[in-house]
């Protein structure tokens, strides 16, 4: 049963032949009900403050699951962007080596044709100097050969000229005779 301060100060006592004083009861039971208002005050503050506490508990066990499930959610985003970006990496790492490789091919064929290049330059360059040998010996025998002819020419033509001009003094000296008789 339940006491309230109002049961504690409208209760009567009998009275007895030697009992307690009448006022000095009185006066306890209101100082009683004062105190135990008091304390059924308090206690029902007490559970607000409490009733209170467990709802800011409630709502900071709340905040704590959110908070747990955001750096839990933001965990795995960043495990999920790490992952992303080193297959990112990845692909780029293996792009750079497949180029890296190709420009390394492309230089490598680059270098053998310049090798065979090189090769066919020096061939024609014996080749030429060969043939430059083989023509330039071929005009010195022309050369050798047409002073020859021209030595033998000369000699001709002055005995060839010779005999004109002395076949020409002769028939001029014969058409002086002629005219002159």
């Amino acid at each position: 049963m339940k006491i309230s301060p109002i049961d504690i100060r409208e209760s009567r006592f009998k009275t007895a032949f030697r009992g307690y004083d009448r006022k000095d009861v009185e006066a306890f039971l209101t100082m009683v009900a004062r105190d135990f208002e008091n304390l059924l005050m308090e206690n029902n503050e007490l559970r607000e403050t409490i009733k209170q506490l467990t709802n800011q508990i409630e709502e900071y066990k709340t905040r704590e699951s959110s908070l747990r499930e955001a750096v839990i959610a933001a965990q795995k985003v960043a495990n999920e962007m790490k992952e992303a970006a080193k297959k990112e990496a990845d692909i780029i790492l293996s792009k750079a080596e497949f180029q890296a490789e190709r420009i390394i091919d492309n230089a490598n064929r680059r270098v053998t044709e310049l090798m065979k290049d090189i090769s066919e330059l020096k061939r024609q360059k014996v080749e030429f100097i060969s043939r430059l040998q083989m023509l330039l010996e071929g005009h010195q025998k022309l050369l050798s050969v047409q002073r020859d002819d021209e030595n033998v020419s000369k000699e001709s033509n002055i005995t060839i000229f010779e005999a004109r001009y002395n076949t020409q003094q002769n028939s001029d000296n014969t058409v002086k005779k002629d005219a002159e008789k």
